[in-house]
């Protein structure tokens, strides 16, 4: 029997409404010297051994101005990371009275100890690594919570979306959109345990101001595509600002003259240029998916269209059709070109109807479409919900979020299948079966994939098993597992309190050392809520 699922349910309507990242040296908060995380170091004690056994440095990678958190309803202990520099004997992890052993079972110098966690508060957490009668040690603020941490609340600032961390010249900081005299682009910087850094930055605002952002950042520059709840229903610009919110280069707009902009869109640095993709419609259901490159002086090359629909829909004949309201559009660079991928109906002759499809596009610096391709043939039954890129390493990883709609399941099972790109081969781009990520019953959404210098990926989706599992007032959960590079996904880990509506959950990543910043527009106040909210996944 076929079995049709609407794509993002009741936040079709809501989205209307509502209309990576590296560390570097920092400085300590009180005014005393960091190590390259932020995690202060002490000075050593004792005699420095002989040479080649010295202790020259020891740092709490996944500290930020000395501080990190750990959600203990999610942690009931965690790795802590020992960075020492020289050879040390033994390196012990202490907080709250309690000292654990570190080990360093690849002898590159990186200790861990597992660490455990309870409760709220917090502790000063000392790493002392000793060699002889030397030792030195470092110290950062571990702060215990039992939820996840609320950057906004509605009550204040009215519904906040598109939140994004990024570290920048090793500090932390999430850009993000409230509705404040209308509505507003935010610069806030954070510390390691989320909390704010002074008061947020500006970057928009206005009567008309916007409502959506996305950003790249690159150099200590703040690219950003947003859009302004104005036309039918957006306009989109393009703007670059540095992290101290000075403008770099004056908002220009996106969109072709006689066109509005359409919900989505991308865009990444590609060492020379931000490289754009972005959707326009006509208001009579025309519509072009768009690529441009834009330089940080503002010359612009492109438009490039990708994809273009009509009013007609598909036909037999003309089988490719309309893009749904809500299309989520990625884009990844990769060496000389770029990898794009959407969702857009196409016309199944088997079924006559259009069944929504993954699409890809390779295009080069200059703008040319040098590959194309769509995940699964045009015949088959696969709803593929949405089709998401990024990039780790020298790879695009692309995951798609598929379905057979001839399953007898119900509900029916959803699977993740990936594909992997290398530099290399992007211009023979193929998306056949891929590779099976994940497949479970129920829906499962919005996946981002960030790189893991130990993993190789780490991987964040909502997923709505628990749904089938115990029942319609459960809640759509978030979840993060490592992705191998083959692809293999690792034990998955729930954040438990994190609530969404499908659809605009808006997950993403910025990675600290081995560990991640996660943020996303939470609903758990209710239909319409969106507050931004934070959390740290650890490994």
């Amino acid at each position: 029997m076929l079995t049709r699922r609407p794509l993002i349910g009741p936040s079709l309507l809501f989205a209307g409404a509502l209309a990576a990242c590296g560390g570097g040296s920092g400085e300590d908060p009180e005014g005393g010297e960091a190590s390259e995380s932020g995690a202060s170091t002490t000075e050593e004690t004792g005699e420095a051994g002989e040479s080649g056994g010295a202790l020259v440095d020891v740092a709490l990678p996944q500290a930020l101005g000395d501080a990190m958190y750990v959600n203990t309803v999610v942690y009931a202990e965690i790795p802590v990371h020992v960075r020492v520099e020289g050879e040390a004997e033994s390196v012990q992890v202490s907080v709250g009275g309690v000292s654990y052993d570190a080990v360093d079972p690849e002898a590159d110098g990186d200790w861990v100890a597992t660490v455990a966690v309870a409760g709220t508060g917090s502790d000063t957490l000392t790493a002392t690594a000793s060699a002889g009668e030397t030792s030195l040690e470092a110290t950062a603020e571990l702060v215990r919570g039992d939820d996840d941490i609320q950057l906004t609340d509605e009550d204040t600032v009215g519904p906040s979306t598109t939140p994004h961390p990024f570290v920048s010249e090793g500090r932390l900081f999430v850009v993000y959109t409230d509705r404040v005299d209308g509505s507003r682009v935010l610069l806030q910087e954070l510390d390691g345990a989320g909390r704010t850094l002074g008061d947020p930055i500006v970057l928009v605002a206005g009567s008309v101001g916007a409502t959506n952002a996305r950003i790249e950042v690159a150099d200590g520059q703040i690219a950003m595509v947003y859009q302004t709840p104005t036309g039918t229903p957006y306009e989109a610009f393009f703007a670059i600002y540095d992290l101290e919110g000075d403008e770099l280069l004056a908002p220009m707009p996106l969109q072709t003259a006689g066109w509005s902009d359409s919900f989505g869109g991308d865009l990444e640095w590609d060492g020379e240029a931000f490289q754009v993709v972005h959707r326009i419609n006509d208001g009579m259901q025309s519509s072009a998916l768009q690529w441009l490159s834009i330089t940080p002086s503002g010359d612009v090359t492109g438009p490039v269209d990708l994809a273009t629909a009509t009013p007609t829909g598909g036909t037999s004949s003309e089988p490719e059709a309309s893009f749904p309201p809500a299309t989520f559009v990625d884009l990844a660079v990769v060496g000389d070109h770029s990898v794009v991928t959407w969702s857009r109906y196409r016309y199944l002759g088997l079924l006559d109807t259009e069944v929504l499809k993954g699409y890809a596009a390779v295009v080069s610096r200059e703008g040319e479409i040098v590959a194309e391709d769509a995940f699964a043939s045009a015949d088959d039954f696969l709803w593929t919900h949405s089709f998401h890129v990024n990039r780790v390493g020298e790879r695009a990883v692309a995951i798609a979020n598929v379905d057979d709609l001839n399953s007898p399941d119900v509900p029916a099972p959803t699977a993740f299948r990936g594909f992997a790109f290398d530099a290399g081969a992007l211009e023979n781009l193929s998306l056949d079966a891929g590779t099976l990520v994940l497949q479970e019953p129920d829906l499962r959404e919005e996946v981002f994939v960030v790189e893991h210098p130990v993993h190789g990926a780490t991987m964040l989706w909502i997923d709505h098993r628990q749904k089938s599992a115990t029942g319609p007032e459960a809640p759509i959960e978030l979840r993060v597992a490592a992705l191998s590079e083959s692809l293999e996904l690792g034990d998955e880990l729930v954040f438990p309190q994190a609530r969404f509506f499908a659809g605009l959950a808006q997950l993403r990543g910025a990675p600290i050392s081995t560990n991640l910043a996660i943020s996303w527009s939470d609903a758990r106040r209710g239909f319409p809520s969106s507050e931004t909210y934070l959390d740290f996944v650890w490994y």
